[in-house]
């Protein structure tokens, strides 16, 4: 069979496999609930306008470097507020003084690794202040047990940041990354789904005799049903990812993409040394969720053919993306932990995306989002591979 021959049957299946009606109701549901998740904040009036409102001072501190003037400025803000308010945000010198440093305040109240009282009662300073930040990304190389050779990386990183950092308004990239993990989520179980019976549907209606028949049933079948199964589901995958930056750049504008990573108000992005900005980050996220839908594709697809069953690979499928969210391996077993993180349901999520444990090639550390979706890759034409030999077997001896 030559390449027009494979390109016609790959077409056939793929277009086969997409106008399904599960295909289709199951991706609809996961877009659904996407739409779903980035504008439930604004469905409730009163809430919506109070995110309005943090959304426009925001843009108004964007450009402004967060320097020793910032500082003093968002202190006096909220040292206005009297000392003896119960609720600060039911007083007019916080609604007037201190709420448009509110950005501020919180990225203040997250680096020094104190409360709102803490913040308050410290005093302004700059070197204070990033040394702070500092000393939290340093805590975070011995609490996940880095190496002598991943400090010294991480170190020379750290030492290339400019500082101060100039502050931008981050919202929608801020509204991507918080549903990196639910997207994953979807994303696995939507393959999960649409493509566990992708194979045994023919060993179940016997059509895998009309297969063995053909001139190249055993071969050039399988590889053009894989590559449509991994085709459909990477597809779906880009529609999630481009449906929710679509409504989030929509919502928020496209402001911050050059915003430096270390403003990002959350613990997995404020540890990270490299010179990344906020946009960066986000294309290296759904660069990662691309690879993630190739490798569960190919194991979904595997692990049906090795079970000659939707259900059992399904349900299988389904425990693993639990445990990927439920399981958390202490991080005094480096290796095992790490390794937990990696797979593909668990790292779908932004902490694990920009994990500061590499992968050590000698006398070089390769990050995670450097290393993982390459791995990623190479192990789906790996589950390919084997999904091919099971596949030959089973038409010879499977009946």
């Amino acid at each position: 069979m030559n390449e027009k021959e494979f390109g016609t049957l790959y077409r056939f299946e793929l277009r086969k496999l997409m106008r399904r009606p599960l295909y289709l109701v199951t991706l609809g549901t996961c877009l659904a609930l996407i739409v779903l998740g980035l504008i439930s904040p604004m469905l409730l009036h009163e809430y919506a306008e109070e995110r309005l409102l943090d959304l426009r001072y925001r843009k108004e501190l964007s450009g402004r470097m967060l320097d020793q003037s910032m500082l003093e400025e968002m202190s006096a803000g909220y040292r206005s507020i009297p000392a003896d308010a119960e609720i600060w945000s039911e007083t007019e010198e916080f609604r007037q003084n201190a709420r448009p440093y509110r950005a501020i305040f919180n990225l203040a109240r997250l680096w020094l690794s104190t409360d709102s009282d803490g913040v308050v009662a410290w005093q302004p300073s700059e070197e204070a202040f990033y040394a702070a930040r500092e000393k939290r990304v340093t805590d975070r190389w011995d609490d996940l047990y880095l190496t002598d050779a991943e400090k010294a990386f991480w170190r020379a990183q750290e030492d290339a940041l400019q500082t101060p950092f100039r502050y931008e308004d981050h919202s929608a990239w801020d509204e991507m990354q918080n549903l990196l993990r639910t997207i994953g989520v979807l994303m696995m179980v939507f393959e999960l789904v649409t493509l566990a019976g992708l194979f045994p549907d023919e060993h179940v209606r016997r059509t895998d005799q009309l297969i063995l028949s053909s001139y190249n049933g055993r071969t050039v079948l399988y590889g053009a049903k894989a590559a449509a199964g991994i085709t459909a589901a990477v597809l779906g995958a880009a529609l999630m990812a481009a449906l929710c930056t679509g409504i989030a750049l929509a919502m928020y504008s496209t402001q911050g993409f050059d915003a430096p990573i270390q403003i990002v108000y959350g613990n997995s992005l404020l540890c990270i040394s490299a010179p990344l900005t906020v946009g960066q980050a986000a294309l290296l996220e759904w660069a990662s969720l691309m690879a993630a839908a190739v490798v569960w594709a190919a194991f979904v697809m595997l692990l049906s053919e090795l079970l000659h069953g939707a259900v059992a690979a399904m349900g299988i499928s389904t425990a693993l993306v639990l445990a990927g969210m439920m399981l958390n391996l202490p991080e005094r077993w480096r290796v095992l932990a790490q390794l937990w993180d990696w797979l593909p349901s668990s790292f779908l999520a932004v902490w694990n995306v920009f994990d500061v444990r590499t992968l050590p090639l000698g006398s070089v550390c390769l990050p995670a989002w450097q290393v993982v979706p390459v791995l990623y890759l190479l192990a789906a034409a790996l589950l390919t591979a084997g999904g091919w030999t099971l596949y030959r077997r089973y038409q010879v001896s499977g009946r």
